[in-house]
């Protein structure tokens, strides 16, 4: 029987951006994975750069994908405030990773500067003392 995969509302307010929703494609161990964002640009002031970390049971980073918030084709010059705009991104989930749901986790950054991210407004505090720049955004299933 097929089963419905619906969108995970997210709605983490990052100022100039609002990460709105997430919709995670399963994935195959080995070949890429796809996790949709879509973005409400805000007050857009400058380009960013939108991330999506997929998460292991130990915490670390086990696939990632970086790019343009609007994707190749919406570079900054065309965003306007009120625009909706939505970005796959496709992660290379690597070939022994056990079958099993994955968490994702993603934001935005200045693209000339990765250090820069945005945090999104009540984030919470980490064990670290500092601020968390990434929400999350549903899992993904990892199929065998």
């Amino acid at each position: 029987p097929q089963r419905e995969i619906l969108p995970t509302t997210v709605g983490a307010d990052l100022g100039e951006v609002r990460l709105e929703s997430a919709y995670a494609v399963p994935a195959r161990a080995g070949t890429p994975g796809e996790v949709e964002l879509t973005w409400l640009l805000v007050k857009p002031r400058q380009p960013l750069t939108s991330f999506v970390h997929l998460i292991g049971p130990d915490g670390t980073i086990r696939a990632q994908d970086d790019g343009p918030l609007a994707g190749v084709y919406t570079p900054f010059k065309r965003w306007l405030p009120g625009m909706i705009v939505t970005r796959s991104h496709m992660l290379p989930i690597p070939a022994d990773l056990a079958p099993g749901r994955y968490e994702l986790l993603a934001g935005a950054y200045l693209p000339a500067n990765p250090g820069a991210v945005l945090v999104p407004f009540g984030a919470g505090e980490q064990s670290d003392g500092g601020t968390s720049h990434r929400v999350r955004v549903g899992t993904m299933e990892v199929l065998p």
